[in-house]
């Protein structure tokens, strides 16, 4: 029983033995017909045969390299658009809080010129609003009675350009009728011969003018309208524009005059209030 299990083990060790030197002695004699030239026509009839396949192959995997290569190049491209667009708008918002920056200095500075000319207190604030309709021009500002601004106080804007006066003074926040508006009313001084003290009154938000001029009372164009400082809380001398037309005819007792506002309203940001010097009894 032992001499059969030893032959049972040897026999495959055997036949692998014999499956391995045969297949060293294919390799040998095909390395040797090759060297020799004997089987070349026979690879070259394999070469061709095989030639479309391994030029198919090689197409295929040469667009799949690029395939592949062309998506990861494509995907670096997005990854760095997207950074530049992350850079880009980065930069918007930096530039645009430097314009708005600048913007802001450049109305304090003219305010602290202002405020230099002026014996009352400034408050500056900012327009955060804008009530318009057919006839009425009001907006809304961020200062109020914790700030002391109060109804019927001015509002100016540069280097003393009254735009209106305030309408409805809340805690934190207050209503400023403009100049403009149909209902609005200014004392004014002309600054021509005469120094013609009138009202400026609204036009429906189109403009302003003077009525009830007196006919002996010359004007000109271009003259300069300042308020008179004949009402409460509005100081003397601030500059309300410039006469831009005249009407009226010589035969009347009464002539009118319309006014060259030098402010947008439409694009006013800044503001200041003129507090007044409160007389203590």
């Amino acid at each position: 029983m032992k001499f059969l299990k030893k032959n049972n083990i040897m026999q495959p060790s055997i036949k692998n033995s014999k499956f391995i030197i045969i297949a060293l002695v294919s390799i040998a004699l095909i390395f040797l017909l090759h060297f020799t030239g004997i089987i070349r026509p026979v690879e070259n009839l394999i070469v061709t045969i095989l030639k479309p396949a391994q030029t198919a192959a090689f197409n295929i995997s040469f667009k799949v390299k690029n395939f592949y290569q062309q998506v990861s190049e494509n995907r670096d491209l997005q990854a760095e658009n997207d950074q530049l667009k992350l850079e880009l708008n980065q930069l918007l918002i930096d530039k645009s809080k430097l314009i708005l920056l600048e913007e802001e200095n450049v109305f304090l500075q003219k305010q602290l010129d202002f405020s230099a000319t002026l014996d009352h207190d400034l408050v500056s604030g900012r327009v955060i609003g804008l009530d318009r309709n057919e006839s009425s021009r009001l907006i809304i500002i961020d200062k109020g009675k914790k700030n002391k601004v109060f109804d019927g106080y001015p509002v100016v804007v540069d280097d003393g350009y009254i735009i209106g006066k305030v309408y409805k003074a809340y805690d934190k926040h207050s209503i400023v009728k403009l100049i403009n508006d149909h209902s609005s009313q200014l004392a004014i001084t002309i600054l021509n011969t005469a120094k013609t003290i009138g009202i400026a009154q609204g036009e429906f938000g189109l403009g302003v003018k003077i009525d009830l001029i007196p006919q002996n009372e010359k004007i000109d164009l271009d003259d300069i309208v300042i308020t008179s400082g004949l009402e409460d809380n509005i100081p003397r001398g601030l500059v309300v524009g410039t006469v831009e037309e005249i009407f009226g005819a010589d035969e009347e007792i009464f002539k009118q005059a319309s006014i060259k506002l030098p402010i947008d309203f439409d694009k006013i940001i800044y503001i200041s209030v003129i507090i007044p010097h409160v007389e203590e009894n």
